[in-house]
């Protein structure tokens, strides 16, 4: 080839690398750190995302950590009760809508239960952070209940708990769990 020839060459090359470029290609990593602990019948994965990516057309590097976007609480008896059940927290990050879905069982039946998100842990429970739907209990003593909270921007690692009360008159707790992240 001439040295004309290689010229042009790589002229093409160059001009097609910077077109690449600008057409906002990118370089991306991700990484999944994952831990996954027992406690009894309950298992808790805490997880943490990290994604880099590096833009081409303008040089800048971005990095995200992703929150959690669901969390579980096994909701134990107290005082000696029957009362227990379970709690799942899925947030839509797009909508920052929390989707909490109670079940429970060993209730009164006919029975109304009001439920909360409390700050803290089961052994120190703090202020109400969300009211949640009340608990109905059918004639076997088991209810559902399917409460949508808007604006919620995360799902704390740790520092909630679920309460379920006795009655609309008695805020005797008699069922507890604290909320962990999957």
């Amino acid at each position: 080839m001439t040295s004309k020839t290689l010229a042009t060459v790589a002229s093409v090359i160059t001009v097609a690398t910077f077109g690449l470029a600008g057409c906002g290609t990118s370089n991306s990593t991700s990484n999944t750190v994952g831990n996954i602990t027992t406690n009894g019948s309950s298992v808790t994965q805490n997880s943490t995302s990290t994604s880099t990516s590096n833009a081409a057309k303008t040089g800048t590097k971005s990095v995200a950590k992703t929150a959690a976007t669901s969390a579980i609480a096994t909701l134990d008896s107290t005082k000696g009760n029957k009362v227990k059940g379970t709690a799942t927290l899925s947030l839509n990050p797009k909508t920052h809508q929390l989707t909490v879905i109670v079940t429970a069982s060993g209730l009164a039946p006919n029975s109304v239960h009001p439920e909360h998100i409390h700050s803290g842990t089961t052994t120190k429970t703090g202020p109400i952070v969300y009211a949640l739907g009340d608990l109905t209990a059918n004639k076997s003593g088991d209810a559902t209940a399917t409460t949508v909270i808007k604006g919620v921007k995360s799902i704390p690692t740790s520092g909630w708990v679920i309460n379920i009360h006795q009655s609309t008159k008695d805020l005797t707790v008699v069922a507890s769990g604290d909320v962990t992240t999957k």
